[in-house]
């Protein structure tokens, strides 16, 4: 024996039709959404400047690197100011 679900009426008591309203947002929501927002904005910037900073690092050492070998190159060879 199949058991058959009772029809359940979906309207209102004011016999609205059953399409759901869209809810507007609250205020609370509203601040959390713009709190989420500046905090990721903030930590997105951070991260930016992380990667810059780690960039202009690494290339000022192959920089740094460089004149150092060319240093020791001109004390082994001995063309260094005396």
């Amino acid at each position: 024996m199949s058991e058959a679900s009772p029809a359940i009426s979906t309207a209102g008591e004011s016999g609205d039709s059953d399409t759901p309203r869209k809810r507007a947002v609250g205020p609370v929501v509203a601040v959390a959404i713009a709190a989420a927002l500046i905090v990721g904005g903030f930590l997105f910037w951070l991260q930016a400047g992380l990667i810059y900073s780690l960039t202009l690092l690494g290339t000022g050492g192959v920089g740094l690197q460089d004149h150092l070998s060319k240093a020791a190159d001109g004390l082994t060879v001995g063309d260094y100011p005396g």
